[in-house]
């Protein structure tokens, strides 16, 4: 249980002090016996929880633009640093992991949506206040399978102890919902039956026809404070033909370049060079599909 607790503190930073209201999600709130999830001092975690998609009502498939996570209450200290976070999903069609003492592994089919070296979280928060975590890798939501979000952090310095609490609640009959370990682990034994975190997202519903191939999108590191930002992509497929277009505030092409032979995977570094601060739309086209996302460059 400790495992579970320890990593759900680590999700709150200066980033995401405006809080929003995502468009679906699974929510407790104010519901009568739901349980506040506080880290304790420690070292680096890992938590994977499977979500049935009957939670989620009426949510298309599409790809996720943001994920939310609900404050409880937040303790005596105001500040608070966590190191190393991500988020994941995956679309998987287990409902449960093993119950508590039985090994089981970590599914390992998930994308990266979110990722920071550093977060740091000032001021107060009210109970049943969402926080959002816009993403920065493509993911797209399937309504025929069940939803496994991952959260990981640390490695963390011994006074790193739990500043936030995110609202949970029981769930009822008991199933395996979550597991969690070490950062790094491959398997645990600890599974939880008893509490299942609130959670949220946005959704960008896919049109006729989908995106079919493409898998994964990301920009590394963004914001961008370096001389170039990483693009990687990943398909089903083969890709024949690349092309990255960015586009400044007010809609001008301020980047275009193509790439040839790609293949399934595509791992390659933009030239920031000329490019002023600002927010930009990358829009990344291959084999006929496109997917875009935000990129600040600062």
């Amino acid at each position: 249980m400790k495992y579970i607790l320890a990593i759900m503190a680590c999700l709150l930073s200066s980033q995401m002090v405006n809080a929003q209201t995502p468009a679906y999600s699974l929510s407790h709130w104010p519901a009568t016996g739901s349980y506040a999830m506080i880290a304790f001092d420690g070292n680096d975690h890992r938590a994977q929880t499977i979500y049935s998609s009957s939670y989620f009502s009426g949510m298309p498939r599409g790809e996720v633009t943001a994920v939310y996570f609900r404050c409880s209450a937040m303790t005596a200290r105001d500040t608070i640093t966590y190191h190393n976070v991500d988020v994941s999903l995956g679309n998987t069609v287990d409902t449960q992991f093993n119950s508590y003492g039985t090994w089981d592994t970590f599914r390992t089919e998930l994308t990266r949506v979110y990722s920071a070296p550093t977060h740091f979280f000032s001021g107060a928060a009210v109970s049943g206040t969402w926080f959002k975590f816009s993403t920065s890798a493509s993911f797209t939501y399937d309504p025929a399978q069940h939803l496994v979000v991952e959260l990981r952090h640390g490695p963390e310095g011994a006074n790193n102890y739990g500043g936030f609490r995110l609202l949970a609640t029981t769930i009822e009959p008991v199933a395996y919902k979550t597991l969690a370990g070490p950062r790094d682990s491959i398997r645990s034994k600890f599974g939880e039956s008893h509490y299942l975190m609130d959670v949220g997202f946005d959704i960008a519903p896919n049109g006729v026809p989908g995106i079919e191939n493409l898998r994964s999108l990301g920009l590394f590191p963004n914001p961008c404070t370096e001389a170039q930002f990483m693009l990687s992509l990943s398909a089903k497929k083969p890709m024949r033909m690349l092309s990255i277009t960015l586009t400044d505030a007010v809609g001008r092409q301020v980047l275009h370049k193509e790439f040839s032979g790609v293949g399934t995977e595509f791992f390659e570094g933009i030239p920031t060079a000329g490019l002023a601060k600002g927010l930009y739309l990358a829009r990344i086209t291959a084999g006929g599909e496109s997917l875009s996302r935000k990129l600040i460059i600062e």
